[in-house]
């Protein structure tokens, strides 16, 4: 092998001038303050991915409000149970009451954080279409009944009704050939 010297090394690697290490010097710090400066891509999931949560939940049905509990609350935000009262079911075998968790942004300070949690708000009275997982679970979706959503449920059932982002929407009629 043989021996270079130290100064042909350094105009090899580093450019005769130090120009080369310069530049790869700054587009290593920039791509260190992208990779840490930068909030994470993940904040939002597509409306197909709620809308599938929503298909694959055992709990389909028009409820009321009973009670709203607060099972934990944090910096990000506040753990809530919601027990319902079946008023009609759009399912099978929904029980007569059940029961919902679901998250809420209520308190001062309280930050969500990325990911594609949505947060809903259910006030005790209040008559709105809910889907859970499973009794007990996940509020996957909540929208409080306008006339035209109860309307549409009693003619039609779920039949026009989509889900994006975990609210109910009546479909216009352009959108009604989609399954």
């Amino acid at each position: 092998m043989i021996k270079q010297p130290a100064v042909y090394v350094e105009k090899v690697v580093f450019g005769s001038d130090g120009l080369r290490f310069r530049r790869i010097l700054f587009m290593l710090s920039i791509s260190i303050v992208l990779s840490f400066g930068t909030p994470p891509a993940l904040a939002v999931r597509s409306p197909e991915y709620y809308e599938e949560r929503v298909e694959a939940s055992f709990i389909k049905a028009v409820a009321v409000v009973e009670e709203v509990r607060v099972l934990e609350a944090s910096a990000r935000s506040t753990r809530k149970e919601v027990l319902f009262r079946l008023e009609r079911s759009l399912g099978k075998d929904v029980p007569a009451r059940f029961s919902g968790i679901c998250f809420y942004v209520d308190r001062e300070g309280q930050e969500p954080g990325a990911g594609g949690t949505v947060y809903y708000y259910p006030e005790k009275g209040v008559r709105a279409l809910v889907t859970v997982n499973l009794d007990g679970g996940i509020i996957t979706s909540y929208t409080p009944l306008s006339e035209e959503l109860d309307r549409e449920l009693r003619q039609n059932g779920l039949r026009n009704i989509a889900f994006p982002m975990g609210r109910a929407v009546v479909r216009k009629a352009t959108d009604r050939s989609r399954p």
